[in-house]
């Protein structure tokens, strides 16, 4: 092959495994449609950054020259989306898996944001799923103070009891 600036074609080794043309660099194609196309149709295309032990192994994102945003993995094998000039958006901590959104560079629960969250439903543990809140909106019955706030499937409840569903009234 020739210098960098050379935008001739080109094929490395005599063979067609990897070609310039026009700018372009092919890995296994002689027809490349970008600045780097890879093709395999025999197997899966992977590609590889090994930063080494301990070290920076990343994927960085820029716009007229300036840095916009990063993907990668730090010296502590966690995974991170970074935004530059702002930090890390999503962070993925190697050691539990556990994902920081919003700048939670540390985060202590399998989901850790900071910020609101909207969705389309919620669910937690093994109860079934709610896509709305239950009737009464956002808002919550009124109360007053040792009252207890309960859920019973339907509505929100205040009772000055604790109840045990199907058995008597504690």
């Amino acid at each position: 092959a020739t210098g960098a600036a050379d935008t001739t074609s080109d094929s490395w080794s005599g063979t067609t495994d990897v070609t310039m043309t026009s700018g372009r660099v092919g890995i296994g194609t002689t027809s490349p449609s970008n600045k780097l196309h890879i093709k395999d149709t025999n197997d899966n295309v992977i590609i590889v950054v090994d930063g080494g032990v301990s070290k920076y192994s990343a994927v960085d994102f820029y716009d007229n020259a300036g840095a916009k945003w990063g993907i990668g993995k730090n010296p502590a094998n966690d995974f991170y989306i970074d935004q530059a000039g702002v930090g890390n958006a999503v962070t993925i901590l190697s050691s539990n898996r556990n994902v920081g959104i919003g700048g939670i560079t540390n985060p202590s629960e399998k989901l850790d944001v900071a910020g609101n969250i909207r969705g389309t439903g919620f669910c937690i543990g093994s109860n079934p799923c709610i896509t709305s809140w239950p009737s009464g909106g956002s808002s919550l019955p009124s109360g007053s103070s040792g009252q207890t706030l309960r859920h019973d499937g339907n509505n929100w409840v205040v009772s000055s009891l604790l109840t045990n569903p199907g058995t008597d009234n504690i």
